[in-house]
């Protein structure tokens, strides 16, 4: 154990279990971001510490998310479609240009995040009351042409 503590899940221990969920620490995946690697499809961070980090641009699609904390991470151009971030702290998160088709988002606090020119489609999960027409987000994405 590192002595760190992260609320509830310990980031130094692996989600066990039969999962398609790749198992890496919160400071694992931030030495691989640090080296240039973007691509962290279905990675399991539930509950991680990631306030303040730096992940612009990085391939999180599919990521557990949910009560993690991200405040004021920068997530500029990020890909979190289909990630799930519920309960997620998003307090001054920069999601501008983030891809989150499919996302849920459900119990976040949206209204302190920067979301401009995010992207969503009819399949993301606002949490209650927040309206995406009425924020910043560019326009819903209604299909991918080719797929």
């Amino acid at each position: 154990m590192s002595g760190h503590h992260y609320g509830q899940s310990s980031l130094d221990v692996p989600v066990s279990g039969c999962s398609s969920q790749t198992e890496l620490n919160a400071a694992e995946l931030l030495q691989r971001y640090a080296r240039g690697e973007r691509e962290f499809m279905s990675i399991d961070l539930v509950g991680a510490d990631l306030r303040g980090v730096n992940l612009r641009g990085a391939e999180l699609s599919y990521a557990d998310l949910s009560e993690a904390n991200l405040a004021a991470a920068d997530l500029r151009g990020a890909d979190l479609s289909f990630a799930n971030l519920t309960d997620a702290n998003l307090d001054q998160a920069n999601l501008s240009g983030a891809i989150l088709m499919g996302a849920n988002l459900k119990g976040t606090n949206l209204q302190t995040a920067r979301l401009g020119k995010a992207d969503y489609d009819d399949s993301t999960r606002f949490p209650d009351g927040f309206n995406p027409a009425q924020s910043e987000m560019g326009q819903p994405n209604q299909g991918h042409p080719g797929l």
